[in-house]
Formats: structure tokens, C-alpha cells, sequence
């Protein structure tokens, strides 16, 4: 009798895990966010750079620079959201809050960092990246706007990545200020 309960609650508890597994993957199906959307054409880019320094020293600004491209900020987007994992740095998936879309952690090119893209329309969005860890924290805020059409004639050729920070033609280099 003993083996027959043994046996019986071992079959529940498979059921149980494959039951488990199917509700959590259908589950991640479920949650999965979409990118946010946003129109081509002439956008400008505001970027600051700013070392984190503890109250009440303020921040110390390290780089404020604007740059205007043709481009397509979705697909900006598309590379931010499939975050891969970098070494020991696993991505977090991001979590939709209202027009915030927040990852608590994400593998960047600084290292493992709080993102945060707000994103007011399909026109223009506030991407805000804040590293903590190690000797030198910071923040890294991009504000984003569609300014226009991309005009050739001007000089404004759509660009091939979705980077506007690493891209360079006559027209729109990063502007320091």
C-alpha cells in the first residue's frame, strides 16, 4: 500500500512540474512587451553624461552633446529590448509601467545598468541609463525628437544603424556644448 501512495504522489508531482512549466511558459508568452514604436525621419538627440555623486555634492556634468539624424528610432528600440546577457551581467525583462518601459537591470556597453525609456509619443522619448556598481557611477540621459522629414537635398541621408551617437557625416556630427 505504502508503495502504491509513493508512486501516486510522485505521479501528482510530475503532473504538478509539467503543469508548472506549461502555465509559466505560456505565462512569458503572455507578458511579453512589445517595443515601443516610433516614427523615421530627422531626429535630434540631446545626450548628457554625468558622474553620480552623493549628497550634497551635485552631479558633475562629463559630456553634453547634441546630434541630429535620419534614422529610425525603433530600431534602437528593438536592440535595447533584446538585451543579451554579457558574461555574469543577466538582462532583466523590462516591466511596462504607464509609458515607462523599465529594465532593473541591463547589460550595457557600462556595464549592468537601471534603464528607463519614457516615452511621451511616437515623435519623442527620454532614455535614461544609471550605473552604480564600482568606482565611477553615472547616468547617461538621451532625450529624443522627430524634428522632421529627412531632406537628402540637405544632407540628411537616413542613416544604416539606429545609433545616432555612432555615426558621423559633414552634416550631422555631435555638436559639443
Amino acid at each position: 500500500m505504502d508503495t502504491i501512495h509513493r508512486s501516486a504522489r510522485a505521479r501528482c508531482a510530475v503532473v504538478g512540474v509539467a503543469s508548472f512549466v506549461v502555465f509559466a511558459s505560456a505565462s512569458a508568452r503572455a507578458e511579453t512587451i512589445e517595443t515601443p514604436q516610433f516614427r523615421k525621419g530627422l531626429w535630434s538627440f540631446e545626450r548628457t553624461l554625468e558622474r553620480i555623486r552623493e549628497a550634497p555634492h551635485l552631479n558633475q556634468l562629463l559630456v553634453h552633446e547634441t546630434v541630429t539624424r535620419c534614422v529610425d528610432p525603433s530600431l534602437a528600440m528593438k536592440h535595447i529590448f533584446a538585451s543579451p546577457s554579457i558574461g555574469n551581467c543577466n538582462s532583466s525583462r523590462p516591466e511596462l509601467v504607464d509609458n515607462r518601459y523599465i529594465f532593473s537591470k541591463r547589460c550595457d556597453f557600462m556595464g549592468p545598468v537601471r534603464t528607463e525609456i519614457i516615452v511621451e509619443s511616437d515623435e519623442s522619448y527620454t532614455e535614461l541609463n544609471v550605473l552604480t556598481v564600482g568606482n565611477f557611477p553615472r547616468q547617461d540621459m538621451v532625450i529624443a525628437k522627430r524634428i522632421g522629414d529627412c531632406d537628402t537635398a540637405a544632407g540628411y541621408a537616413p542613416s544604416t544603424t539606429s545609433d545616432g551617437f555612432q555615426l558621423s557625416s559633414s552634416r550631422s556630427r555631435p555638436v559639443r556644448q
